[in-house]
C-alpha cells in the first residue's frame, strides 16, 4: 500500500472513530425514553417513542408518542396516550413544535453546543408569559462516556418568575435527565402531564442505557400486595349522613387504616383501627356535603377505594 492510500485509510478510520466518539444524534430509529412519573398520590412511568416522520411548516419532524401508565391509590391503574411531541434537530440544536393556543412555532428544546452563560427561553411556555421570567441558563459543560459513546452534557438551571430554580442535566442523544417537556400556562388552565427522572434510554445502534433509579424500565411502583378482595369489603349507607359503616373480615392481628380524599386528591382525614372487628362505624360529621374517595388498607396492604357521597 502506497503512502497516499495509507493516509486516506487512516483519515477514514479517524473520521469514523470521531463520529462515534462525539456523536450529535437526536431521535434515531428505535429511540425511546422511559421516565418515572410521580403524580398526585400515584406512581408509574411515561414512555416516549420515536414513531414516524412528518412535515410541519415545510420542516421534516420526528413524531414522538407519549404513553403513560401509573397506579393511583385513589383510582387504581390507568394508562393511555397524551399529546405527541414533534421535534427536529439542526446544527446541534433540538427544536420542539409548540401549537398551544395556535402558536404554530418551534421552541428551542436544547442546544448541545451551548457554552456556560448561554441561555434560551424555556420551551412550551405560554405566549402570555414574559420571556425574561422563564429561561434556561447553561452553568457548565463536559463529556461523559455511555455505551462506548462520548457524549456532551450541559449542566443548567431553569428559572421561574417565583424565584424558583430547577437544576437539570442535558446529555447529547439522551436529552434531559429530568423530563420537563411540559406546557407552562400563564392564562389559567392546567399543564400537560409532567414527568420525573430518566429511567432508561435506547435506540437501535446505541443499545439500552439504564440510569439505575428503577429495577426495570417499565416498573409501576406502589402497586399493592394481594389483600382482601374488594367484593368482600362494603360500606353503607352511601350517601352517608352522620355515620359510615364498613363491613369486612379481618384476623386478630389486623390493623385497618382509612384515608379520605376530596375530588382534587387532597387528603382530608385518616384513621387507624387496631381492634379486631368485622365492622367499623366512622363519623362523617367533619365532612361537608360532597363527594369523596375512601382508601382502605389492612396491614398496610391496599384493599379498595370507595366513592362516598356525604349529605347532612
Amino acid at each position: 500500500m502506497d503512502k497516499k492510500c495509507l493516509l486516506i485509510l487512516i483519515s477514514l478510520i479517524y473520521l469514523l472513530k470521531s463520529e462515534r466518539s462525539f456523536s450529535q444524534t437526536w431521535c434515531p430509529p428505535g429511540a425511546s425514553w422511559y421516565y418515572t412519573d410521580d403524580g398526585f398520590y400515584s406512581e408509574g412511568y411515561s414512555k416516549l417513542t420515536y414513531s414516524a416522520d412528518t412535515v410541519i411548516n415545510t420542516i421534516t419532524c420526528k413524531k414522538i408518542t407519549h404513553y403513560y401508565k401509573f397506579y393511583s391509590k385513589i383510582i387504581g391503574f390507568k394508562d393511555g396516550y397524551a399529546m405527541p411531541y414533534f421535534t427536529y434537530a439542526q446544527n446541534g440544536t433540538v427544536y420542539i413544535y409548540n401549537n398551544k393556543y395556535g402558536n404554530n412555532k418551534f421552541d428551542t428544546l436544547f442546544n448541545i453546543n451551548a457554552q456556560p452563560g448561554d441561555r434560551w427561553r424555556m420551551p412550551l411556555v405560554d405566549t402570555a408569559c414574559a420571556d425574561s421570567l422563564y429561561y434556561m441558563k447553561v452553568l457548565n459543560t463536559g463529556t461523559t462516556n455511555i455505551n462506548g459513546y462520548n457524549l456532551k452534557w450541559l449542566y443548567l438551571e431553569k428559572k421561574f418568575p417565583s424565584g424558583g430554580v430547577v437544576i437539570d442535566t442535558i446529555i447529547d442523544r439522551l436529552g434531559y435527565r429530568y423530563d420537563d417537556i411540559d406546557y407552562i400556562e400563564c392564562r389559567g388552565g392546567s399543564s400537560e402531564a409532567a414527568h420525573g427522572k430518566l429511567r432508561c434510554y435506547s435506540d437501535n445502534s446505541f443499545g439500552v442505557y439504564s440510569t439505575g433509579i428503577s429495577n426495570s424500565c417499565d416498573l409501576v411502583t406502589g402497586v399493592p400486595e394481594l389483600g382482601l378482595p374488594a367484593t368482600d369489603f362494603k360500606i353503607f349507607p352511601n350517601p352517608a349522613h352522620e355515620k359510615l359503616n364498613a363491613v369486612f373480615h379481618a384476623d386478630q392481628k389486623s390493623q385497618i387504616k382509612l384515608f379520605i380524599y376530596d375530588l382534587s386528591g387532597k387528603l382530608l382525614t385518616s384513621d387507624t383501627f387496631n381492634e379486631r372487628t368485622d365492622q367499623l362505624e366512622i363519623s362523617t360529621a367533619a365532612l361537608e356535603n360532597g363527594v369523596y374517595f375512601c382508601s382502605w388498607y389492612i396491614n398496610d396492604n391496599f384493599i379498595t377505594c370507595n366513592k362516598l357521597t356525604v349529605i347532612h
